[in-house]
């Protein structure tokens, strides 16, 4: 699955334009959803550096990202859920691929 398919799987989920992620946009909704994103390509085995590439951010701003991710999917049981089930949802359109 392309990264930009993955981008367009979590915008859907989470509502948001997947030009705006990709923008300079800090809301709240806009920075979850890039930070989503992030730990998908993350996890899909994408380096730090990798991913600040794609994602067009700082690769320390990438780290943080991850970091701030990690810390949420511990303390937010929702939050975990949703991660969860769009990383199943991305895994399963890379195998139909």
């Amino acid at each position: 699955m392309h990264v930009h398919d993955i981008l367009k799987t979590v915008s859907k989920f989470y509502g948001v334009e997947p030009e705006i992620v990709l923008s300079s946009n800090r809301s709240q909704i806009t920075c979850k959803v890039r930070d989503v994103w992030t730990y998908i390509l993350s996890k899909g085995g994408r380096s730090t550096t990798d991913v600040s590439k794609i994602t067009k951010r700082e690769r320390s701003s990438v780290s943080h990202s991850l970091i701030r991710t990690r810390r949420a999917l511990k303390e937010d049981d929702s939050f975990r859920q949703d991660v969860l089930f769009l990383q199943n949802l991305t895994r399963q359109q890379r195998m139909q691929v």
